[in-house]
Formats: structure tokens, sequence, C-alpha cells
């Protein structure tokens, strides 16, 4: 690793095709099938919007649903600014409560967000385009960085 490090002057290397029993290699560079190499990808590329795929419709054409109660005002003013992520597909209210931003992450490309500033923590389900649980986590990182303001 040390070699690698020396040679790309990069400490983002990974390993293929070696016999990593007998070597210090950091797990994470430890490349022996396609789920490690994905989690190589996601752990260690330099531009992580590149690993997930932009939604190809108009934002305003995004679907948001939000259930009829007192913080509806709320979640659509959140949901009109989140809307032109281009990640994000569809909004449905949900119940409330959580402490943080992000509450959950699905396999499936929904993040659960909590608008946790608000006096009832009044909550999301986003669609996004994520398409497994590295590319969601990705996304999520994303929202939250732009959107938990």
């Amino acid at each position: 690793e040390n070699d690698a490090l020396e040679f790309c002057k990069s400490d983002r290397n990974g390993f293929l095709g070696i016999d990593f029993s007998r070597l210090n290699i950091i797990e994470n560079k430890q490349i022996i099938g396609e789920e490690s190499y994905m989690n190589w990808c996601y752990k260690f590329h330099s531009t992580p919007e590149d690993l997930v795929e932009e939604y190809k419709g108009i934002a305003a054409e995004k679907k948001i649903h939000l259930a009829d109660h007192h913080g509806k005002k709320e979640l659509q003013d959140f949901c009109d600014r989140i809307k032109n992520s281009p990640y994000v597909v569809e909004m449905r209210s949900t119940d409330w409560g959580g402490k943080n931003f992000i509450r959950k992450i699905h396999s499936n490309g929904i993040i659960e967000i909590v608008l946790h500033k608000t006096d009832r923590q009044y909550a999301l389900q986003v669609q996004t385009t994520g398409s497994n649980e590295q590319q969601t986590t990705l996304i999520a990182e994303m929202l939250k960085q732009r959107y938990d303001n």
C-alpha cells in the first residue's frame, strides 16, 4: 500500500487480484469482487455525483403528496426547495418525529427526512434516483449539505 501511495501520489488506490491474507491493506481497498469494487468506488471516488443518476424530468413536474395537517405549509415550502435537486423524484409526507435531518436511508432510494428545526419535526419520504444503499447514502449526504439549514 505504501509503494502504491508513493508511486501514484494518491491514497485512493484499490488492489485487485492479489492474495490479501498476508498483506496489511485497508479492507476498503481490497477488491475481491463486484460488491467490494462498488464499495471502493463509493468510498474513494473523487466526485460522488458521478456515481448517482440524475432525474431526467422537470422539477415543476415532480410529484408532491402532502397530508392535510398543521405542518403542510412547512412541508410544502421545503418540497418547493428540495424538488430542485437533480436526485429527487417524488416527495410524500409521513409520520413526524426525529432529531436529525436524515432519519433513515432505504436501499430502494427512499430517504426519510425530518424538518428537525420545526416545532413538530415534520417528516417526508423522499424518493430519489438511488438504486442501492450506497447511492442513496451519497444522495442523502448531498441533500443534507444543501438543504439542512
